[in-house]
């Protein structure tokens, strides 16, 4: 493994006697694996960096009280008792490595009445606040601190206060935030009726103002626009892909925004490196097959190995046992059979492996039931198979993980083919693509100074499209993810989605040049091509974002290695930040690109 990677798992992942990729396998498979056979299995899986589990897992499995789950989604009900219990578990969870997702929909709107008291209720936003503040001052036990999820449905009275919470920088850090929209909603945006009142806000004086669709839809708009905040939730496209329904209607999601849960639920999360199955200008559908098996037996068996630090959580994890597999090193894959990320033709090779993982997950969750039973929670279910997972796919951003496999990120573009890395010892240098430097090699042959021009052209420009001595076909092969149009980002999160019962990570690059109306539009296109939530992020659109585009790799974020941690510079408010299971977060602002 190359120096960058060896650093990571030195920083995060080894543990006091590990000193290899191979002692990581091998600790991990050992313990999740029941079987001889199954851990032969997962460690040859895990060691040619074809499957690869969520980061807590990687770190946790076989350790005293190993959390393996990533995120959670935590109840809050309309009481003080409900609203600080929650928060005491949030801080277990955050100690164990976690991250919480929370909806703030049963907290009643800001100044009204509070029991039999003259006291008025502060309202859901001011509850966030006092989340916030003290997530700010929790440290996670381990090796990473978890980032939280804010979610409010777009018809509560305080909806205009979330949404624009976070229009300026630096207030609630520690959350990411999402507005949970209803088909009903989308339906009267999409028939202009702007005019027609959603809800209605109590102002100081206990009078009521209406709060129309248009101010609703203005805000969340501009707010995207602006800083990326808050993002989307699709309740009618989540909820009917909620095959609990009976249990509880799914009203937040992780952090990340790829796994919509049930009030105690976790995600329990892997992926497949689509790369490392092109062999002999080929795709390797024989072994790809029977690895989604392995993976998927791999991720059943977490369910059972997992510890929690409050036994509600437990509870729930076994009821429904769900379980989350998915797919990185998608661009590379395209690459490799020289397919242009936004085309006709990547989007049938995605629809055909994502139809393919579905298919086969549900075959081997069907055995694993055949063997060991349904999933509890079966009978009050919306499944009509016998499975042993109450859910099965979902897609995450994998950004640890795929730096593990040396791949892209989940079903991400490269953002960038050119980017600068520092070493232990502070040097820094330019690193290339490995895919994009064998091809620019073979055309360059042995002109290392025409090789060193284009690579600083890139590098300061943060594309490759105005090379001029690249042919077109190089160019339209190589596009990384602001050089791609957002349909073909909208279109390939779609794609995926319709073999997917959990949702995506997966973010919505936009040009600085964009307008809010171009936002717009790209909310309502998401919406109806399917996707469960969306996330979008305009260029330059953060204060002290990063300009040079080379160091704007994958998420955004600039990755440095210091001290024998990995820290990057955060694009909100330029301190440090850590990579955490899959996600950059700000120590210390809480920013996060992954939701």
């Amino acid at each position: 493994m190359s120096e960058i990677i060896n650093s990571v798992l030195q920083a995060r992942y080894f543990t006091k006697d590990e000193h290899s990729w191979e002692d990581v396998c091998k600790r991990v498979s050992n313990f999740i694996g029941n079987t001889d056979e199954e851990r032969e299995r997962f460690y040859n899986l895990m060691l040619e960096g074809k499957f690869i589990p969520n980061s807590p897992t990687l770190f946790n499995a076989g350790l005293p009280n190993g959390q393996l789950s990533a995120c959670f989604v935590l109840p809050i009900h309309d009481s003080m008792a409900s609203i600080f219990e929650t928060l005491g578990d949030c801080a277990q969870i955050f100690k164990s490595g976690g991250g919480c997702g929370f909806s703030f929909d049963e907290l009643r709107q800001k100044n009204s009445p509070v029991g039999e008291s003259n006291g008025v209720a502060s309202g859901a936003v001011s509850f966030m606040r006092v989340y916030d503040a003290a997530i700010e001052s929790i440290k996670a036990g381990g090796r990473r601190r978890g980032a939280a999820m804010g979610v409010l449905p777009v018809n509560h009275g305080d909806i205009m206060d979330f949404v624009k919470c976070k229009t300026e920088e630096g207030q609630i850090r520690n959350f990411n935030i999402s507005v949970m929209i209803t088909d009903d909603f989308m339906e009267k945006v999409k028939n202009k009726r702007f005019s027609d009142v959603v809800t209605h806000e109590i102002l100081d004086d206990g009078s009521k103002r209406d709060v129309t669709v248009g101010e609703i839809w203005q805000s969340i708009v501009n707010g995207a626009w602006k800083n990326g905040e808050p993002g989307v939730l699709f309740d009618g496209n989540i909820n009917k892909d909620n095959k609990l329904i009976k249990i509880s209607p799914i009203k937040a999601t992780n952090p990340c925004g790829e796994q919509p849960l049930l009030p105690c639920e976790s995600c329990n999360l892997g992926s497949l490196n689509l790369s490392a199955y092109w062999k002999n200008g080929k795709f390797d559908d024989e072994s790809f097959e029977k690895d989604i098996v392995t993976a998927v037996e791999f991720l059943n068996d977490v369910v059972d190995k997992n510890a929690f630090p409050i036994k509600e959580l437990k509870e729930m994890n076994d009821k429904t046992r769900k379980i989350g597999l998915g797919i990185m090193g998608y661009h590379d894959l395209l690459l490799k059979m020289r397919i242009p990320y936004d085309s006709e033709e990547a989007l049938a090779v995605l629809d055909g492996i994502m139809a393919k993982i579905r298919r086969i997950a549900e075959r081997t969750s069907h055995c694993l039931a055949k063997r060991d039973g349904v999933f509890p929670a079966w009978e009050e279910s919306e499944w009509t198979m016998e499975v042993r997972n109450g859910g099965l796919l979902t897609v995450a951003p994998t950004g640890s993980i795929s730096l593990l496999a040396n791949c892209s990120s989940g079903i991400e573009p490269v953002f960038n083919w050119v980017y600068k890395r520092r070493n232990t010892v502070g040097k820094e240098f330019l690193m290339v693509h490995p895919l994009f430097d064998a091809d620019l090699r073979k055309m360059v042959m042995d002109d290392d100074a025409l090789y060193n021009e284009i690579i600083n052209q890139i590098y300061n420009e943060g594309t490759l499209q105005n090379v001029d001595v690249l042919p077109q076909k190089v160019k339209d092969l190589y596009k990384c993810a602001l050089d791609i149009a957002p349909v073909w980002h909208i279109r390939t999160q779609a794609t995926a989605q319709k073999h997917i019962d959990a949702s995506i990570s997966k973010t919505i690059n936009l040009p600085e040049h964009a307008s809010p109306a171009d936002v717009a539009e790209i909310y309502v296109m998401a919406y109806d091509l399917g996707c469960k939530g969306i996330t979008l992020y305009r260029t330059n659109s953060r204060k002290d974002v990063v300009l040079q585009n080379a160091q704007q790799q994958e998420n955004g974020f600039v990755e440095v290695i210091k001290d024998g941690e990995i820290y990057v510079k955060c694009p909100e408010c330029g301190g440090l930040t850590k990579g955490k299971g899959g996600c950059n977060v700000c120590e210390h602002c809480g920013f996060t690109k992954c939701s």
